[in-house]
């Protein structure tokens, strides 16, 4: 992976899993993250302690972005630190597997706050300090067969299509300010909270974080400045 030129992210979820690899990743390039997680604390200071070993500059706030006065509070946390915002990197989101009719209103309401509320709340919050900076990227999470809405897992994949739809209108809105809004749409990982019950991904075998890894950092490069709206699936063919 071609190295980076230094800048500050906010990684949201970035204490766990996938977040948490691109939150080691970009901190070894010498980049400044912002972490938020809302309750793990055993992960929270593994990672705290990772990026320590680093020496890298972070910063860790436990808070509920579900709430737009908290996402602006964080992204006005980590203005106040670096004194910009280079990228926005949205791993949150809480899956849950659930026959579609069975959803309460508090567990629909849940899906739906974590992961499409605090979603915009924070592409909100952060386009502006991007719009005067000039420049940005948003990156955001997807799943590869989200249009599909499985029955079994239907709010979460309802919730991950408008997340899809919110990337390319933010795409459009913000391309004349500098900024790009991408969706990586993801299938099953190593370590991830689910897996397949059966061989169906075509590659025969889960993906690895560091594929993920990989990704994001092609898309806060400069190689991909024109590339703006792209959804790009990494699930070794599996949902296509």
């Amino acid at each position: 992976m071609n190295k980076l030129n230094p800048g500050v992210a906010l990684i949201p979820g970035g204490t766990r899993g996938i977040g948490r690899s691109i939150a080691l990743s970009l901190a070894e390039d010498g980049w400044g993250v912002a972490l938020a997680y809302q309750g793990d604390e055993i992960s929270a200071d593994k990672t705290r302690h990772d990026l320590e070993a680093l020496d890298a500059h972070f910063s860790l706030c436990r808070t509920n972005l579900e709430s737009a006065e908290n996402a602006r509070a964080f992204v006005a946390e980590a203005l106040c630190r670096w004194g910009k915002i280079d990228a926005l990197i949205n791993t949150l989101g809480v899956f849950q597997r659930q026959p579609l009719l069975e959803e309460t209103p508090e567990s629909w309401r849940k899906v739906w706050a974590s992961n499409v509320d605090a979603v915009f709340y924070l592409c909100q919050a952060a386009a502006t300090p991007m719009k005067q900076h000039g420049k940005g990227r948003i990156i955001n999470f997807g799943v590869v067969n989200a249009e599909s809405a499985p029955f079994t897992v239907g709010a979460h994949h309802l919730a991950k299509a408008a997340v899809a739809n919110l990337s390319r209108c933010l795409a459009q809105g913000l391309a004349p300010d500098g900024i790009t809004v991408n969706t990586l749409r993801l299938g099953f990982f190593e370590d991830g909270v689910t897996l397949p019950t059966a061989p169906i991904i075509p590659a025969r075998r889960l993906g690895r974080h560091e594929e993920v890894v990989g990704a994001v950092r092609y898309l806060l490069s400069e190689d991909a400045a024109y590339v703006n709206g792209a959804e790009i699936a990494i699930s070794g063919g599996w949902g296509l």
